[in-house]
């Protein structure tokens, strides 16, 4: 197996990894305006060239300080090879990608009845829960 970033001529993964393992709908060209933008990061686990995981992590600039922050907002394994450290290794990749670049912290949002998400989070990052109570999304659709 092997966990590394996706680049951009690497689309026929990425798509694989969408469709396959998320189940949805997606293009090369989104791929692709996805893996071109060295802010956002396609993290996939490889196993006979095929994507088994992945994680979607997007860098966030903040107003108040000069280094950005880390949002990991999607992780997910074929069920084949889930609790077998696959979506750690893509973590323990995004967390080095962070200190490499001064990242200053990286954050997931996990629905605190999602038992083995909290597991994992645990496990990745520690002791570093700041909310021990259900989250509340607000979002509004901006387009038609």
């Amino acid at each position: 197996m092997t966990i590394r970033r996706l680049v951009p001529d690497e689309l026929k993964i990425g798509v694989a990894a969408i469709q396959n393992i998320k189940r949805a709908k997606t293009t090369t060209g989104v791929i692709a305006q996805f893996l071109k933008r060295p802010d956002q990061y396609f993290i996939a686990a490889i196993e006979d060239d095929q994507p088994i995981g992945f994680a979607l992590a997007y860098e966030l600039e903040r107003i108040d300080r000069p280094h950005p922050m880390m949002f990991l907002y999607e992780i997910e394994v074929v069920e084949s090879h889930q609790r077998q450290g696959v979506a750690t290794a893509m973590i323990e990749l995004l967390k080095k990608i962070c200190h490499e670049k001064g990242v200053f912290k990286m954050f997931v949002i996990a629905s605190a009845s999602n038992n083995a998400a909290l597991r994992l989070y645990d496990s990745t990052f520690g002791d570093a829960r700041e909310i021990k109570r259900e989250n509340v999304v607000y979002s509004i659709q901006t387009t038609a």
